[in-house]
Parts: structure tokens; C-alpha cells; sequence
């Protein structure tokens, strides 16, 4: 999850972004809630089982018929993130998914990553 929150900081710092929808902001969120909503909790848990604990309370939470399904898939083994940017030609839009591979290869080549624009 900490390559999450850095590649989402990454992003947000990108100048084309508008908006990145994360789960770790999910995560973050929780752990501030879990601690009296004290803003310097408002970081990922450090520790992972605390973290997975954090993540079923918050889907057992979840009233009837949502659930994070559109940002975690059902083994938890994969995540959805969502960026929205400033409407881009197509040379922009190369060159941003060019620099989210090379940030991939330097700072977390261990996951796969696949990239889909939506208009």
C-alpha cells in the first residue's frame, strides 16, 4: 500500500491532474477515524494486519449493496485508481502514460500495472 500512496502523491503532483481517486486515501482516512480523528494520523497504517483490519471493518461498515468492489477486486490482489486529467491530445497522453511506466519501473517494478483511458 506505501507504493500506492507514493505513486498517488506522484500523481496528484503531475501538472495535467485534476483529480486521483486512491484507495490509499481510503486508508488514510481510516487510520485518522481510528485514532479521534487526529489529523496526524492521517497516514497509511504502518503496520499490514492492522491495515487489513482497518479495510474489513470499513467494507462490514458499508451499508447494503456498496461495497469497494470498484477500487479492490474480490481477492484483494488488485486495485483500481482513477485519474482524472485536463483534456489532453494524444502526445500529452502518451507522454504521461511514458512517465506513470517509468515511475512504475524505478519506484515499484514488483507490481504490474495497466493503464485505460476513458473518455
Amino acid at each position: 500500500m506505501q507504493a500506492v500512496g507514493d505513486f498517488t502523491q506522484w500523481l496528484r503532483a503531475q501538472p495535467e491532474t485534476d483529480h486521483v481517486a486512491s484507495l490509499s486515501d481510503v486508508y488514510k482516512r481510516l487510520n485518522k477515524n481510528m485514532h479521534g480523528d487526529d489529523v496526524a494520523f492521517y497516514q497509511l497504517p504502518l503496520d499490514r494486519q492492522l491495515a487489513a483490519q482497518y479495510l474489513l471493518m470499513y467494507e462490514m461498515s458499508l451499508p447494503y449493496g456498496l461495497d469497494l468492489n470498484n477500487q479492490i477486486n474480490v481477492d484483494k490482489s488488485s486495485i483500481k485508481m482513477v485519474l482524472t486529467t485536463q483534456n489532453l491530445g494524444s502526445v500529452e497522453m502518451v507522454d504521461i502514460e511514458e512517465r506513470i511506466y517509468s515511475w512504475f519501473r524505478a519506484n515499484a517494478p514488483q507490481y504490474d500495472i495497466l493503464l485505460q483511458a476513458q473518455h
